[in-house]
């Protein structure tokens, strides 16, 4: 939007209006989305808007996930602090939204100033997809969210539904516990595969997977888990094959399960 050629007609200043209504509307159900996958509720509906996220269930693994992931979406800077005291979706998305118009506010003057055509500047704004079900983890459920903040992280593989957290939950977690020999909770996420088609390579669903992933941890250690003999051990090796040769990745770990 450019901002010089707004006149003050009624109309043209209702629709400005709007337009920023619609966008910071889309960023509060961006925010619900993705609030919903990392407390593995299944019904966005039951996670509200205007009341602190603490108040539904986030702890202080969960907020870290969103704060990485807020920052990679929006690249908006929000505090940490601000989401374990109790911040609503609501507010989270007012503070984004400003920031947002705030920038593109500085780039439109600055441009106009030398002559630039704004519409080049896309970096400052917010990436939304014109799929509404888009969150950046939208294949990704937190089937086991622990109260210690330094739990180790688990991303687990599968080709089975993300709603069908009970199977899930007893697939990987047991066996996970079993495994590892874990004395203590920790953190498990399933990363679902995306329907497979022959023309697709795996490579291409790595590459998506390891995004999603990196937007709840964007940096090492990864702990990844997969059934033994399964598509999902295909695609876990392509999935660290990516991570060293092109991010450089050293510290990877895999889990293979017995079915």
């Amino acid at each position: 939007m450019k901002l010089a050629n707004i006149s003050t007609t009624s109309t043209e200043m209702n629709s400005t209006t709007t337009s920023n209504l619609n966008r910071k509307e889309t960023i509060i159900e961006r925010i619900q989305m993705a609030v919903a996958r990392l407390l593995g509720s299944a019904d966005i509906d039951r996670i509200l808007i205007d009341r602190s996220l603490t108040s539904q269930g986030m702890d202080s693994l969960a907020a870290l996930s969103l704060y990485n992931w807020l920052e990679q979406e929006t690249t908006v800077f929000i505090p940490l602090a601000d989401l374990l005291q109790g911040n609503s979706i609501e507010t989270i998305a007012t503070v984004i939204h400003n920031k947002l118009n705030g920038r593109h506010q500085v780039v439109s003057s600055t441009t106009k100033e030398e002559h630039i055509d704004t519409d080049l500047i896309k970096e400052n704004e917010i990436k939304l997809s014109h799929n509404s079900n888009y969150t950046g983890i939208e294949n990704i459920i937190c089937l086991q969210s622990p109260l210690q903040y330094d739990s180790d992280i688990f991303f687990c593989v599968t080709e089975q539904s993300s709603t069908n957290t009970d199977n899930l939950s007893k697939l990987f977690i047991d066996k996970i516990y079993e495994q590892q020999n874990q004395t203590r909770s920790v953190l498990v996420y399933a990363i679902k595969i995306p329907s497979m088609t022959s023309a697709a390579l795996t490579s291409t669903y790595a590459v998506d997977m390891i995004l999603q992933m990196r937007r709840i941890q964007p940096r090492e250690p990864y702990r990844l888990v997969a059934v033994r003999k399964k598509q999902e051990e295909i695609i876990v090796h392509e999935m660290i094959k990516q991570l060293k040769d092109h991010l450089m990745t050293i510290d990877i770990r895999l889990l293979l399960l017995d079915d």
